[in-house]
């Protein structure tokens, strides 16, 4: 059975008509995850807001995390909801991610505590 040439050019452009949006939407939605991580970077809790998230901290869909005027560059795309899932999911990660002082002291101390002990024992044995 042989196909002719204009029933294959038809078939073509029935397959490029159909994924045509679907390349186009993907590309939509990598630029306003760009924009979002952009403004994800500028985030910080308050103090206020950050003692809110320690009580409870597994909860990644909090009102702490939305996109507000204030936090974000981007106004018109508060409305998005690709661009707000996104920024939430990020906030929360890098808020998650976040550690206190005492943790890098303590970090800092058990590393330098490490390092004395291995030179005493070097320098003993």
């Amino acid at each position: 059975m042989a196909v002719s040439i204009k029933s294959f050019t038809i078939l073509i452009a029935l397959l490029f008509s159909f994924t045509a949006p679907v390349i186009a939407q993907t590309k939509k939605q990598d630029s306003i995850r760009r924009l979002a991580r952009a403004d994800v970077k500028k985030f910080e809790l308050d103090k206020s807001d950050l003692k809110i998230f320690r009580a409870n901290r597994n909860n990644g869909t909090s009102d702490l995390y939305k996109p507000t005027v204030a936090n974000t560059n981007h106004i018109e795309l508060l409305t998005d909801s690709t661009y707000v899932k996104y920024f939430r999911e990020r906030t929360y990660q890098k808020t998650m991610h976040k550690h206190t002082v005492g943790h890098y002291f303590l970090i800092g101390g058990i590393s330098v505590l490490s390092a004395a002990t291995i030179i005493i024992v070097a320098l003993s044995g």
